[in-house]
This record gives C-alpha cells, sequence and structure tokens, in this order.
C-alpha cells in the first residue's frame, strides 16, 4: 500500500522539483547573463578622451549613458546632449573611423545604469583606440558619461528571452508529466472497471 501510494506520488514530485529547477535556473542564468553584460561596457566620462580596447571586429554603438555611476560620482540627466561632437581614430594607423546615426535608436536599463544609442561605427580589425568628446566650441555642458558596446542591447534582448525560455521549457515539462500522468491513471480506472 505504501509502494502505491509512493509510486501514485512520484510523477507530481518529478514535476514539481522540475518546475522548481526551472525557476532557479531562470533565475541564476539571468542574473548571470545581465552581470556579465556590463563587463564589455566600455564607460567614460565627456569632456574628455579615452583609449578603448575593442576587441571583436564590427558594428559598435556609442550610448550617453544619462543614469550612471563612474568612480563614485552620479550622473543623472535628460537624454540629450546638445552639441556634443565626437570623433574615434585607430590607436595604430590615426586613421578616423566614421561614425554615424543609428538607423535604429537602441536603449538599456541594467545594473543601475540607463543609457540611449548616439552613434554608430564599424570597425574592421580589433584593437586600440581612441575616443574624443566635447562640445562644440562656444558651447558648454554638463559632465556627463558615454559608453560603447557591441550590440548591448540585442544580448539584453537574447538574455532575457532565453531566461524565458529556460522558465517556460520547465514548466511544459511538468505540465507534461501531469497530464499524461492523469491521463493514465484515467486510462487505468476504466480498464480496472468490470464490463
Amino acid at each position: 500500500m505504501e509502494t502505491t501510494q509512493k509510486n501514485s506520488i512520484a510523477p507530481y514530485v518529478t514535476a514539481g522539483l522540475i518546475l522548481l529547477a526551472g525557476i532557479v535556473c531562470f533565475g541564476v542564468f539571468l542574473f548571470h547573463q545581465l552581470s556579465s553584460l556590463d563587463d564589455n561596457l566600455v564607460r567614460f566620462t565627456i569632456p574628455g578622451d579615452k583609449e578603448v580596447s575593442l576587441k571583436e571586429p564590427g558594428q559598435y554603438l556609442i550610448y550617453h549613458e544619462y543614469r550612471s555611476v563612474v568612480d563614485g560620482r552620479v550622473y543623472s540627466g535628460s537624454e540629450g546632449l546638445s552639441g556634443l561632437d565626437v570623433s574615434l581614430s585607430s590607436k595604430k594607423t590615426g586613421e578616423a573611423i566614421p561614425l554615424s546615426v543609428p538607423s535604429a535608436t537602441s536603449r538599456y536599463d541594467s545594473g543601475g545604469a540607463s543609457g540611449v544609442s548616439l552613434l554608430e561605427f564599424h570597425i574592421q580589425e580589433p584593437g586600440a583606440y581612441r575616443v574624443r568628446a566635447g562640445y562644440a566650441p562656444g558651447q558648454t555642458g554638463a559632465p556627463a558619461v558615454l559608453s560603447i558596446n557591441k550590440d548591448f542591447a540585442m544580448k539584453l534582448v537574447l538574455a532575457v528571452f532565453a531566461a524565458i525560455g529556460i522558465l517556460f521549457g520547465s514548466i511544459i515539462v511538468s505540465v507534461v508529466i501531469v497530464v499524461w500522468t492523469l491521463i493514465k491513471r484515467n486510462n487505468a480506472a476504466k480498464a480496472a472497471q468490470p464490463a
């Protein structure tokens, strides 16, 4: 009798454990992915210049981080930076890298920082680059924070969708186990009834 009772709840316990594991994996995966997004983000304050190391060729975005903390100093302001002048050049060759306005605006809100895309550029080879940013002659502006990253917004969206996939995958597997168990038991009960 005890063995039968244990066997009768075993599928439900299994479904519950799978669901619990999915919830834990969802939280751990999402936390890890969101924490690692900041690792590739290069932040610097303006006006000024910064040498940045870009590790992969391809498309990059320059963001205005209108809510940020750099070296213990809090920066908070509007999304726009009127009169900002930005240039980028290869440290190796001195060649200027063309900057353009992104075809679509992307935003992020992660780790207490919020940013909106300002410019985009493409590099052919990884290496050291120098970015200079300041206000046009005759214009003044408050100190601000810029950041550079490769596909930050896309990585953020993919991380969130992957985490949701893990969660929903565990929910679906748990529901399938429960429904399958109920169907099997219902069929077994019908078969056990006398004709």
